[in-house]
């Protein structure tokens, strides 16, 4: 597979693993891979025999071999000859910034933990010519570099072992050495980089891992990619390619106390986790039977548990903390479905026992009835999760290394308040709750009801003349239901308040200084720099933005609006704004959507939707705003269809503050928007305001007054009745040259 730079977006970021920067020893210059050896050793790699003993020939498919006697560890590198001299370290510049970005200070939030050996936080990264900003760990033993702080999966991961020797430079900028590679690196701040150079320096001596039980190339049938792999401890670890597993620089490493191993071809087998499912082939079948004796032992050794555990576990949710991410919990939350570790079921029981009621998958095998059993390996922590944390902000997730504060914190905001929570449709209304929790329960519909009971609904009838929910579930024996709402009889949740209530506690005060930063965009990611042409020191994941909106004035500037940050960008000219603005909206809105549609919105907002017309279902969509119309486009098109409708259809509409939500009303439907954020649905309204009012000046306008001769032209066309026959992409094409002209083309 040949090497592709990192703005190219590849199909499968766990898979490929930073193809690019990948056998790149033949582009790269001679001293971005050279590097007199210091004395500290290497991390263990294959014995002796298994290294090629002609460097010059092609390179021979290792087979896989077990740990013998002797070390895998090779001899280090004879020292270079003292006359040798060594080219200076070539300085390494990011690229320039491309728009101006105004935030409040400490907007994003989340500090990461930083100790003598412990250290977290962005940085510039150069390998040989390729570059990137990442997300750097270091946890005393282990550096990872990820394109994200959520991502379960690394680009980078090595033992502190490895490194034989740290160079820092000037500017921010230090060197990592591997022998014959290297990594430049540079922080945003000279203080970053004192720490990072401190904090690497601190772990020189460290002893190496003990050697690897089982090494040997694999194929990932996914990506088709040839990769080397090695069993480190209770660890898959997967590397580029053997001469990587030799310099102990991997791409990623796979948790086996969290997988599940099984065959599925003569050669084939396949690596189950939470997070991915890895599809894998060796070979021979000698090959695959070595392969699964050895993952299948490695996994056994690392879980321990009971029955009840195991069958819970089933479901790869469930094989890690529902709220921290920790391996193997043995313990949950049975009325929330959360299946959670021991430092977060210890924040739970501090939590009322109306909300979260504690067992432990060990101990209490009365509590684990059959439909309980069932409840969990059927939903669990994908349906717990995806009532009270469908979003979470990556700088409030909480991670197994997390503090108890943070714990606390975390737990409380999550239950107690309901900060992330998802809400039913019908949460406004206590009364309709109910009514449709009646007509959920003699369904198999459990994740409605959860949805219904996790938002408010009551489960205990207090009419004494209507069968309870209960009894209703019992006559149409669904016994799931049964056994959940006799879980969550009198389960006691936060009552629902608009989102912006819920995070008031956390809010940073309104006269808070603006920090100007510089901005530029690469793939699905937004860079933040405190000057151009500097280091990051912040990243924004653009899936987690809500909504963009375009600002009025002379000035070229739009609003994004996340969770806990509000940005204005503000660029050069009407060029630059486009396209910073179709970048964008082609990551967060879903496949389809065509470029008039992307470039000629005002305001594009992330919603739930409800169609009060229909039926009580919620559905998650993004509603778009364009100079003449509404277009609603569902994230899962395979069941939904987009809506569009012009605005001159509209009959009614109206703003519910106190539940953040927007009502659009045709001759057809009446359509209820839920918004996300407080501020996102006043703001989206007021944009729906501004454009009624030009509709109506447009139609008292003399026609072709100010317009270009285009524009005419496709007045024209509109005017001559063709409007109503031409596809909605191509009334969006028209709109689009009427509001912005001709001048900006499609990429």
């Amino acid at each position: 597979q040949s090497p592709s730079s990192l703005s190219t977006k590849e199909e499968d970021p766990y898979v490929t693993v930073l193809a690019c920067w990948t056998n790149q020893e033949e582009a790269e210059s001679e001293s971005s891979n050279e590097e007199e050896d210091t004395g500290v050793g290497p991390a263990p790699t294959v014995s002796e025999q298994s290294v090629d003993k002609n460097p010059g020939s092609h390179p021979v498919t290792p087979r896989v071999t077990f740990n013998q006697s002797e070390p895998l560890i090779p001899a280090r590198p004879a020292p270079p000859p003292p006359n040798k001299k060594t080219k200076p370290v070539k300085q390494r510049t990011p690229r320039a910034a491309t728009i101006r970005v105004s935030r409040k200070k400490g907007g994003s939030g989340g500090s990461a933990p930083q100790s003598a050996v412990v250290r977290a936080s962005w940085l510039d990264v150069w390998k040989g010519f390729r570059y990137s900003v990442l997300w750097v760990t270091l946890d005393g033993q282990l550096m990872s570099l990820r394109k994200k702080r959520s991502d379960q999966f690394s680009e980078v991961l090595f033992h502190v072992s490895s490194i034989t020797n740290v160079k820092p430079q000037d500017k921010g900028r230090f060197s990592v050495y591997f022998r014959k590679k290297r990594y430049d690196f540079m922080a945003h701040s000279n203080e970053v980089q004192e720490g990072w150079v401190a904090s690497l320096l601190a772990t020189r001596g460290l002893q190496s891992p003990a050697p690897s039980e089982l090494h040997g190339q694999l194929t990932i049938k996914d990506a088709r990619s040839r990769t080397y792999a090695a069993v480190w401890g209770h660890d898959l670890w997967i590397y580029t390619n053997k001469e990587t597993f030799q310099l102990g620089i991997a791409s990623f490493s796979v948790p086996l106390n969290l997988a599940t191993v099984k065959p599925i071809g003569k050669h084939s087998f396949a690596l189950l986790t939470p997070y991915k499912t890895f599809n894998l082939s060796v070979d021979s079948s000698k090959d695959l039977s070595l392969w699964l004796e050895s993952l299948t032992s490695t996994i056994h050794s690392a879980v321990s548990c009971s029955q009840v555990a195991l069958r819970l576990w089933e479901n790869p949710y469930n094989k890690v903390c529902g709220d921290c991410g920790a391996a193997n919990p043995e313990w949950a939350s049975v009325n929330l479905l959360l299946v959670i570790c021991d430092s977060c079921a210890v924040q739970h029981r501090v939590l009322d026992s109306n909300l979260s009621k504690v067992r432990s998958l060990r101990m209490d095998n009365k509590a684990w009835t059959e439909p309980l059993i069932q409840l969990f390996v059927t939903y669990g922590n994908w349906l717990a999760n995806q009532v009270w944390a469908p979003a979470v902000p990556a700088v409030e997730q909480l991670h197994p290394e997390s503090t108890e504060e943070q714990r606390s914190t975390f737990i409380q905001n999550k239950y107690s308040r309901g900060r992330y929570r998802r809400i039913h449709a019908l949460a406004s209304s206590r009364f309709m709750m109910n009514q449709r929790l009646y007509q959920v329960v003699v369904t198999d519909n459990v994740e409605e009801t959860m949805s219904l009971i996790c938002s408010g609904a009551k489960v205990s009838s207090s009419d004494p003349q209507r069968h309870s929910p209960i009894l209703l579930a019992e006559k149409a024996n669904q016994a799931l239901q049964i056994e959940l709402l006799r879980l969550n009889e009198y389960t006691e949740v936060p009552p629902h308040q608009p989102q912006s209530a819920n995070r008031k506690l956390d809010s940073t005060p309104s006269d808070q200084e603006d920090e100007e930063l510089h901005g530029k965009l690469e793939e699905d990611r937004f860079f933040f720099s405190l000057e151009n042409e500097s280091a990051a020191c912040d990243v924004l994941d653009l899936r987690e933005v809500l909504s963009v909106f375009l600002k009025d004035g002379p000035a070229h500037q739009f609003e994004l609006v996340t969770l806990n940050d509000h940005l204005i960008c503000d660029a050069d000219n009407r060029e630059a704004l486009q396209t910073h603005l179709v970048h964008i909206l082609k990551v967060i809105l879903p496949g389809g959507v065509s470029y008039a549609e992307v470039g000629g919105a005002s305001a594009v907002s992330k919603v739930c939707i409800v169609d009060v017309g229909g039926t009580s279902n919620q559905s998650d969509a993004w509603v778009l705003l364009w100079e003449d119309g509404v277009s609603i486009h569902p994230i899962k098109r395979h069941s939904q269809q987009v809506l569009n409708f012009d605005l001159s259809m509209l009959s009614h509409q109206e703003i519910g503050l106190c539940e953040d939500i927007i009502t659009l009303v045709t001759a057809e439907r009446s359509i209820t928007l839920r918004f996300e954020e407080h501020q996102c649905c006043e703001t989206w309204f007021k944009h729906l305001q501004k454009a009624l009012v030009n509709q109506d000046s447009a139609c008292n306008r003399p026609p072709g007054a100010n317009q270009s001769p285009a524009c005419l032209g496709l007045h024209s066309v509109i005017d001559a009745g063709i409007k109503g026959s031409v596809s909605p992409a191509i009334e969006r094409c028209i709109s689009h040259i009427m509001t912005y002209g001709e001048s900006v083309q499609s990429d």
